[in-house]
């Protein structure tokens, strides 16, 4: 290879660690920190999947029986959200024009970010158990019809475990 090839190659290879940089986080089943709108797409799906799971759990027969286990999938799934929202607040810090799906985009993973963050902040301080299940139940259903509507603005991602659904279903 001649220099100017591979001066070229790392030029380019830099310019792409710069537009989308990714770095790591522990933990969550997509922790990827980038501005690129599939990967923000996947973490919203991730954050559903996360979100249905638990609410299995909360309308199960035996929703009081493991609490503490779907108070984890509720943290769980809120950082997962936290994560896309400021992967989508990164975006839009880049953006020269204003864009108006963004703006939308952005509000309705913030609703669902400060929606579910409550089940997983009173855990502790609930008066009751039962009363933290009623609570947990009518907020997760809030942030899932938030992240549903943004999810309908985001493109598809394919090496997600929520891709893999069928998306008509």
């Amino acid at each position: 290879m001649s220099a100017t090839r591979i001066a070229v190659t790392v030029l380019a290879a830099g310019l792409l660690s710069l537009a989308t940089p990714a770095v790591a986080s522990e933990g969550l089943p997509n922790a990827i920190v980038s501005i690129d709108r599939t990967v923000i797409g996947c973490q919203v799906r991730e954050a559903i999947a996360i979100g249905e799971r638990a609410r299995a759990r909360l309308e199960g027969s035996g929703a009081g029986d493991d609490i503490a286990a779907t108070h984890k999938l509720l943290d769980t799934m809120y950082r997962q959200v936290r994560l896309a929202l400021g992967n989508l607040k990164d975006r839009k810090a880049r953006v020269k024009v204003p864009d108006p799906m963004l703006d939308l985009e952005v509000a309705k993973v913030n609703l669902a970010w400060h929606t579910i963050r409550r089940p997983v902040d009173t855990f502790f301080d609930s008066p009751t158990k039962d009363e933290w299940l009623g609570v947990a139940a009518r907020d997760l259903t809030t942030a899932l019809s938030a992240l549903r509507q943004a999810e309908t603005m985001l493109p598809w991602c394919a090496h997600s475990r929520a891709s893999r659904r069928d998306p008509d279903s």
